[in-house]
């Protein structure tokens, strides 16, 4: 049995629609009055500490994630926790410490788009002969609401920006070290960032009111870059000698589609022996995050 914390917009949309065997799941949540009829049935009024779970879902929000896991943390095998995934790094390592049974994967779906995943495959394969010099990331679009009413951008679509371009070039598994050189921050309509990680410069703006390329763009020393469209689908290129290749960016997918393989991965995640989307792997992200949030109190 699976336990499903969190019945917001993000499970109907994404996560229900893709519960293939939902009897093997339970869902609660603080505001049952707000829960569709289509799941009532399944739905608890209490969590019963003596229950195990296969996998507890965390999609509640961030702020809330830290005292959930302390609170459930002997009674699931695993937790998947949506993105942002915590509040900070200590967060995350004071939970590590407590949770001695218990994996810990990051809900950050952008892992499971097949072009990020061949966007990935080149980057490495071009690092075996040469090093990355730079790298930068946009995306940005106007809001059609009040973009107040929103998580703040650094708890939010930010994360999802840090954590592809330290899950293409591999700098999730490795020890990070960052400085951030330069901050533009608005908190809810516009950030950008300038800083070294592992000594690289990585320039990164999100817009919530401007329309931007969503592109990530990584320059080697051999001359050679690689450039991919961030959307689900978007394009890879590769330039070289001022020549434009379009590259293979895998299978199609559509944003429902993902989340199916999101839930068929973490259903047999016990049996997986080739963890490619590396789920367990996330701190650096927040690394990133506490570092800009350090520069920001100033």
């Amino acid at each position: 049995m699976n336990l499903i914390i969190g019945t917001g917009s993000v499970f109907n949309d994404y996560y229900y629609p893709n519960l293939k065997n939902k009897s093997n799941y339970e869902f609660f949540d603080n505001n049952p009055s707000e829960i569709s009829q289509n799941f009532k049935d399944r739905l608890i009024n209490k969590i019963d500490k003596n229950k195990t779970y296969e996998t507890i879902y965390i999609l509640t929000p961030p702020s809330t994630h830290f005292q959930l896991i302390q609170d459930l943390h002997l009674m699931g095998k695993i937790f998947y926790v949506e993105k942002p995934t915590f509040s900070s790094l200590i967060e995350y390592e004071t939970i590590l410490g407590e949770v001695k049974d218990s994996k810990i994967a990051g809900g950050h779906s952008r892992r499971f788009f097949s072009n990020y995943l061949c966007f990935k495959y080149f980057i490495l394969n071009e690092m075996k002969d040469s090093k990355i010099t730079s790298i930068s990331a946009f995306e940005g679009s106007p809001y059609n609401w009040n973009p107040q009413k929103l998580e703040s951008i650094l708890n939010d679509e930010f994360t999802h920006l840090v954590d592809s371009i330290l899950f293409v070039t591999g700098m999730q598994e490795n020890n990070l070290e960052v400085q951030i050189k330069k901050i533009n921050n608005d908190s809810f309509k516009e950030v950008s960032i300038k800083s070294l990680v592992n000594s690289i410069n990585v320039d990164i703006q999100y817009s919530r009111t401007r329309q931007l390329i969503n592109q990530i763009n990584i320059n080697f020393e051999n001359g050679i870059s690689y450039h991919l469209n961030t959307n689900l689908n978007g394009e890879i290129h590769k330039i070289k000698n001022n020549n434009i290749h379009t590259l293979n960016n895998g299978n199609k997918q559509s944003a429902v589609g993902v989340f199916s393989e999101v839930i068929d991965y973490m259903e047999n995640f016990s049996r997986e022996k080739d963890d490619k989307y590396n789920l367990l792997n996330f701190q650096n992200t927040l690394r990133v995050i506490d570092a800009i949030n350090e520069k920001i109190k100033l």
